[in-house]
């Protein structure tokens, strides 16, 4: 009696799930994080220019990836400095390599940006720019992202921070 029930429950359970209900139970989540920190410091020799780059991946040993969603963005200006008066933020760039987009921030006064300046680039990005990094990634997990842009004027140095969670699905391989 035990059996047939069991055989019943298992011919029930296989004639009703399909392979991709099986494939998504199978499914693991596993976090990407990014948190990195550049050093700025430009002296009155220097040009006025940034130029930080990161190459990072996208690939889980043992798994093999169906989906990279970009869950937090977020980039910072902390701990300034300069011996001059006033200094903006002319331009910053976010470029993922390949994908032939940016995202930009323009005209920022980080002088007065009381030691903290933050901007969430997701909630700026449109999300088209979003689901093309997020593909761009998927096939594609060896990446690279660059920073670039120019300041108003030398000497000053600041903590350029980017924090950027990626969750990456996949089955086991």
């Amino acid at each position: 009696m035990k059996y047939t029930f069991l055989l019943i429950a298992l011919a029930l359970f296989t004639f009703s799930c399909s392979e991709e209900d099986v494939k998504a139970a199978l499914e693991q989540d596993a976090p990407i994080v990014i948190d990195k920190t550049y050093d700025v410091d430009l002296s009155e020799d220097d040009p006025k220019t940034i130029t930080k780059e990161e190459s990072f991946s996208t690939s889980i040993s043992g798994l093999t990836v169906t989906d990279v969603k970009i869950e937090e963005l977020t980039i910072s200006v902390e701990n300034y400095s300069s011996s001059i008066g006033s200094v903006k933020l002319n331009e910053l760039s976010f470029t993922l390599e390949g994908t032939n987009t940016s995202w930009s921030i323009t005209d920022v006064d980080i002088s007065t940006a009381n030691d903290a300046f933050t901007v969430n680039v997701l909630e700026d990005l449109a999300s088209a720019i979003i689901s093309t990094y997020e593909e761009h990634l998927l096939s594609n997990p060896e990446a690279k992202f660059i920073l670039s842009g120019t300041v108003s004027d030398v000497p000053v140095s600041f903590d350029l921070k980017l924090y950027m969670k990626l969750t990456v699905t996949g089955r086991p391989s």
